[in-house]
């Protein structure tokens, strides 16, 4: 336009017929800018016309400096909330309508996050429903479940017993579920003990490979250990020592 505009000073056009030109030319929206500030009526300097629109619709240094980070803003290392809130700001500063201004904020954030997991999430959104606020909660949502998933395991290891895949562990007596899982598993035998509960040898046994196994017991009469393994009854305890004694 501008090129015209000169062209016609040259030819020696009108100051109205160059106002027309530029008026006509700037468009359904520039028209309308023109009427609300009130130059549509301008037939003597055009240069007031290009000034009016220069200021509605030139972008300012904030706005071309936004739209410039727009393409490198990156989370890095701050978090989901504060990475949020940075491209928010970004965004706003381009001075956008809101329909816009919220899809651009959903490009950004999809962009910049951290996390190529989210980004995977909300490609599986349709895109007429994946807003900011869409992102936000599939990124918090993945999150969450990240963290939640980092204490389960560390629980878990917090229970293990030592082998040769969980070697500097805690041992397996040594935390309190194990500790009652021997004590059921093993009866007659506490965790102190080194020999086998059921028939008495000083290795502890399994339950289906111990001698005792189908044995019947000549103390308590009950079948699954030997005598000597027995938890002698006040009793029987009183009767063994008047044998003793008699001896």
């Amino acid at each position: 336009m501008e090129d015209e505009i000169l062209l016609f000073e040259g030819d020696e056009k009108s100051p109205k017929y160059i106002c027309n030109f530029i008026i006509v030319c700037s468009g359904e929206r520039g028209k309308a800018i023109i009427q609300e500030i009130k130059l549509d009526q301008e037939t003597k300097e055009y240069r007031n016309i290009i000034s009016a629109l220069e200021k509605q619709v030139k972008p300012t240094n904030k706005e071309i400096s936004a739209s410039y980070k727009y393409f490198y803003l990156r989370q890095g290392d701050v978090t989901l909330t504060e990475f949020y809130k940075q491209a928010r700001d970004l965004v706003c500063a381009m001075n956008m309508d809101k329909d816009p201004l919220n899809k651009t904020l959903r490009n950004v954030l999809l962009n910049g996050l951290s996390s190529k997991e989210i980004y995977k999430e909300c490609l599986k959104v349709d895109v007429g429903k994946l807003t900011s606020k869409a992102v936000m909660d599939t990124a918090s949502n993945i999150q969450a479940r990240n963290l939640m998933a980092e204490d389960l395991s560390m629980t878990a290891q917090q229970v293990l017993p030592e082998n040769a895949l969980t070697k500097g562990f805690p041992p397996l007596s040594s935390t309190p579920i194990n500790r009652i899982r021997l004590q059921n598993h093993h009866p007659g035998a506490s965790i102190q003990q080194k020999g086998c509960g059921w028939c008495g040898k000083q290795v502890r046994c399994s339950r289906n490979e111990c001698l005792a196994n189908r044995s019947t017991c000549n103390n308590c009469g009950k079948i699954g250990h030997w005598g000597k393994c027995a938890e002698p009854a006040v009793g029987n305890t009183l009767h063994s020592a008047k044998l003793r004694s008699t001896k």
